[in-house]
């Protein structure tokens, strides 16, 4: 008697002190996607241990997609990977948003998460959890999980259609306040162009402004052309330069104008701010172009030589510099 009782008491102890591995589990936010209607898709892959489990240390964490039955592997969705004191958290789909912890294996995670999901993330996901026992022989775990797409039925289609009226209702009110807050900005740029702007003409449905006051610096005279939604008059051909030229007769206030053209970088190469395209059309005065090197890096229209082209500094230019601003027009 005393020694079955011995070996019911061993047989106890033994039972009781079995070492668990850890548990891994993959949860999913919603078993379905219904296209549409479905905001969030949260894929968690959770390791569980404890003091008596034989993983000891935690390697890695993998989640990967299945998309279809039909197809024999997996694409990762995310990863976690420990390196040393460290860890590295990434994901591998398109716009997917990933955390993780692996420090405390009691509550080690890794989870993948999409706005909006897709039919595309419908599959078979699986975790696959890589570790360490305490002397170093490798463990694998692994978790399986399934999100399959939901039949749209009447009562989603119902749903999809209140989304869509409400949604509809939503931008039109939206479009109506652009509309007004273009129409208040069009009416102070209207006034505050007659601050900027000395004079104006038309050309090839193109819109042409001078500016009132000096711009030494190009950059601002570039920012100022935005602010009116163009650019830096940009010369195109002999025709729309002679037009500019009958546009600043009778203009004393400058002694030359900014127009679009540099060859920083690339000194005798002159291309179009912004563009970076090569200018189709010169018109250089009697010294030519490139006469400043380095320093001259944009274009003029000189008034003292009716007008011709010449490089001047884009910066800090000593002259008296004006800007003209083109903007095409719209139909």
């Amino acid at each position: 008697m005393e020694l079955m009782t011995h070996l019911v008491c061993f047989a106890f102890l033994a039972v009781w002190s079995v070492p668990t591995v850890a548990d891994v589990h993959l949860d999913v936010s919603t078993p379905e996607i219904k296209v549409g209607c479905t905001d969030t898709l949260t894929i968690t892959c959770n390791v569980t241990g404890d003091a008596s489990s034989t993983l000891k240390y935690l390697v890695s964490i993998l989640i990967s997609l299945r998309g279809s039955t039909n197809e024999t592997t997996y694409a990762d969705v995310a990863s976690l990977v420990k390196i040393g004191p460290h860890e590295d958290v990434r994901g591998f789909y398109d716009n997917v948003t990933v955390w993780g912890n692996g420090m405390d294996l009691s509550k080690a995670h890794l989870a993948a998460q999409w706005r909006h999901p897709s039919e595309r993330l419908a599959g078979d996901y699986r975790c696959v959890v890589t570790g360490l026992d305490e002397v170093g022989h490798h463990i694998t775990l692994t978790a399986n999980a399934t999100v399959a797409v939901a039949v749209t039925d009447a009562v989603d289609a119902d749903k999809i259609k209140e989304i869509e009226a409400r949604l509809e209702e939503e931008w039109n009110a939206m479009k109506s306040e652009l509309v007004a807050e273009n129409e208040r900005w069009a009416e102070r740029f209207q006034e505050l162009r007659g601050v900027l702007f000395t004079k104006e003409t038309f050309y090839n449905n193109h819109h042409y402004l001078l500016t009132r006051n000096v711009y030494n610096n190009i950059e601002v005279a570039a920012a100022l052309c935005r602010l009116y939604s163009g650019y830096l008059v940009q010369i195109d051909d002999s025709d729309e330069y002679n037009a500019i030229v009958s546009f600043l007769g009778g203009v004393f206030e400058f002694d030359s104008v900014f127009i679009s053209g540099t060859d920083r970088g690339n000194e005798g190469h002159w291309v179009f701010q912004g563009t970076n395209t090569s200018m189709p059309f010169t018109r250089w005065g009697s010294s030519g172009a490139s006469n400043g090197g380095d320093t001259e890096n944009c274009i003029v229209l000189w008034k003292a030589s009716t007008w011709e082209m010449y490089d001047q500094p884009c910066y800090d230019n000593i002259y008296k510099v004006g800007t003209i601003c083109e903007k095409p027009m719209v139909n």
